[in-house]
């Protein structure tokens, strides 16, 4: 084989060699960053006076009143949430509903990423006795960040009625393997997101 030749595939393979360290190693400094940004910062959940909500944050939060109070829900109340990233510096402020036919918790709040088209997200959950979830929401979730015992299901897009009611759904299939939470309260309403997000910081770390 011509020695240039020679040159010529063994700077290939350097390159390819090069390549595939670099996206070996993404994964290992994309974990680094989940940790830095969620695995140190502890969780907080607490209740949260209507009159102390931010006046501009408070259209979003009651955005989805009308359609939550058509299928069922009512209000308990507003929580401020931790950020689960240490890089959002406030809180997640969050309106929640209950339901107490399904029964389930509906959580409302800004959308993370307003620039996708959504204003809020919807979040609709119900605690089993076993302290596992069901939860069913309307964007997106990343399955591999999802703890163990915590049931997600997205219908991205569909509205708030198509949600609820898959939510009930599979309330209704969980029934025959378990029993089904009955507490009807904004701090334990508060208590299983709290729960969720440190058991996401438990997972990363």
């Amino acid at each position: 084989m011509h020695p240039v030749w020679v040159l010529e595939w063994a700077l290939v393979l350097g390159w390819a060699a090069f390549v595939y360290y670099i996206m070996r190693s993404l994964r290992y400094l994309m974990a680094a960053r989940l940790f830095m940004t969620c695995a140190v910062r502890e969780v907080e959940a607490n209740p949260v006076a209507r009159q102390h909500l931010d006046p501009g944050e408070l259209p979003l939060l009651t955005l989805l009143d009308a359609d939550l109070s058509a299928a069922g829900f009512r209000p308990l109340g507003f929580g401020a949430v931790s950020p689960s990233m240490t890089y959002f510096s406030g809180p997640l402020v969050t309106a929640v509903f209950v339901n107490e036919r399904i029964p389930a918790y509906a959580f409302v709040h800004r959308h993370l990423a307003p620039e996708f088209g959504k204003l809020v997200e919807l979040e609709v959950r119900t605690a089993l006795a076993c302290g596992e979830e069901i939860i069913t929401g309307d964007t997106p979730f990343s399955t591999a960040y999802i703890p163990p015992g915590m049931h997600v299901e997205s219908l991205a897009g569909q509205a708030v009625r198509e949600v609820v009611a898959r939510h009930a759904e599979r309330v209704d299939a969980a029934r025959a393997s378990g029993s089904i939470s009955e507490h009807h309260s904004l701090e334990d309403a508060l208590s299983l997101v709290a729960r969720q997000m440190a058991k996401s910081r438990s997972q990363f770390r």
